[in-house]
């Protein structure tokens, strides 16, 4: 059972990507910057390709983001090839999902793919407790 369940998490990794261009909600963003320390932000990173659960996490992401209404926190969505650098930085390869403030990193990606689909409600709980914790 476990043997499979980690042969589909692999596979919707693989086959996970983005068929749109970045979108940046900052300044620092559109340049390819990492936010001023004091600021959270949350990094969804999807590759050229993109499945139904990658949808759901960026949307989710967003509007879970946008209904916290706080200027300390940002959401960015990015495509992995077109922010490498990022990428690099932060050690992503495939979809992943991220909680960012100055050094802190907290990897929301298992949760993200395990619950965006099946349990959004709990997705968006753990989130904005990830954020709210973060942004103390």
């Amino acid at each position: 059972m476990i043997r499979r369940l980690l042969t589909l998490f692999t596979l919707l990794l693989v086959a996970c990507g983005g068929n749109g261009r970045s979108q940046a909600s900052t300044p620092e963003a559109a340049r390819g910057q990492a936010a001023p320390s004091g600021r959270v932000e949350v990094l969804y990173f999807h590759g050229k390709k993109r499945c139904a659960t990658c949808i759901a996490i960026e949307q989710l992401t967003k509007e879970t983001v946008e209904g916290l209404g706080r200027r300390d926190v940002s959401v960015r969505i990015l495509e992995i090839g077109q922010n490498e650098e990022l990428a690099q930085r932060y050690g992503v390869a495939w979809s992943s999902l991220l909680v960012v403030r100055g050094d802190s990193v907290r990897d929301l990606t298992r949760m993200g793919f395990s619950l965006a689909r099946s349990r959004p409600e709990e997705f968006r709980a753990r989130l904005t407790e990830t954020v709210t914790q973060l942004a103390r």
